[in-house]
């Protein structure tokens, strides 16, 4: 592959993140910065991903131009994740965060593929029914279903309704609730943006796990996209996931390293 092509798909994996971010961007009280200089949202909810910045592109007073972006969220007293992309700038930006107090959580790798590799005809497991979210009761599934796998506070589940309650609404972001025979196990969450589609939110319940269950959301959700016309697909591959999503025919273009910090 030439370095072209390469890096023109690094970016829309980089772009993808951005535009995940933006789905909250209109959310009462959410502060969302997209310019040349970095994308971030800080929507005041306990949860970083939901309060974030990618894309950074500092160049000069990089220090300063930190402490800016970090105002919404000292604010807001929230988590952080700032996403270090291949095309982040300073290349020490990490060292930067250091200072701030950040620390790496992780380096997930960002992968790609074209979905007109997609095997349409992946046979899920027969317990497992697929639906996607469009009323208020399957929200509340989807939301059931995070708590259960990312180990969730209970105080936080009012957050997670009104934020996926919230999200019904916007076109870019289409959610899934996968269910074994009747019981919410599963989730999934696509982000389309330009021609591509992006995964977000692969979760399934503990003791759900090693069914193929994350393999039959990932491709039923990417079938999805497909079927709308997106050809080109991305995600970011956890540990667990990884050699799944090779599999599926993903390949790795590039790491992200994420740099977290909590305001209280």
């Amino acid at each position: 592959m030439n370095k072209e092509l390469m890096d023109h798909r690094i970016k829309q994996i980089e772009n993808n993140v951005a535009a995940f971010l933006s789905v909250w961007r209109d959310l009462e009280d959410a502060v969302f910065v997209h310019d040349q200089t970095k994308t971030q949202i800080a929507t005041g909810f306990q949860f970083s991903y939901m309060n974030s910045v990618v894309n950074a592109n500092f160049e000069i007073d990089v220090m300063e131009q930190i402490r800016t972006t970090l105002v919404p969220f000292i604010e807001r007293k929230v988590p952080v994740l700032w996403w270090i992309g291949p095309n982040s700038k300073p290349e020490d930006l990490d060292i930067h965060l250091e200072k701030f107090g950040f620390k790496k959580v992780d380096e997930p790798p960002g992968m790609y593929m074209n979905l007109n590799d997609l095997n349409l005809n992946y046979q899920n497991p027969l317990e497992l029914k697929i639906e996607l979210v469009e009323e208020i009761n399957q929200v509340e599934d989807f939301v059931e279903v995070f708590i259960a796998g990312m180990n969730t506070p209970e105080d936080r589940r009012e957050d997670l309704l009104k934020s996926e309650k919230f999200l019904l609404q916007n076109e870019e972001y289409v959610a899934f609730t996968g269910y074994w025979e009747d019981e919410p196990v599963a989730t999934a969450a696509l982000v389309l943006e330009k021609e591509v589609a992006g995964i977000y939110l692969i979760i399934t319940k503990p003791e759900f796990r090693g069914r193929r269950i994350g393999t039959a959301m990932t491709v039923a959700a990417f079938k999805y996209a497909f079927e709308l016309g997106y050809k080109e697909a991305i995600l970011q591959s956890s540990a667990m996931g990884y050699n799944i999503y090779k599999r599926i025919g993903f390949e790795e273009y590039c790491k992200f390293k994420w740099y977290y910090y909590k305001f209280e």
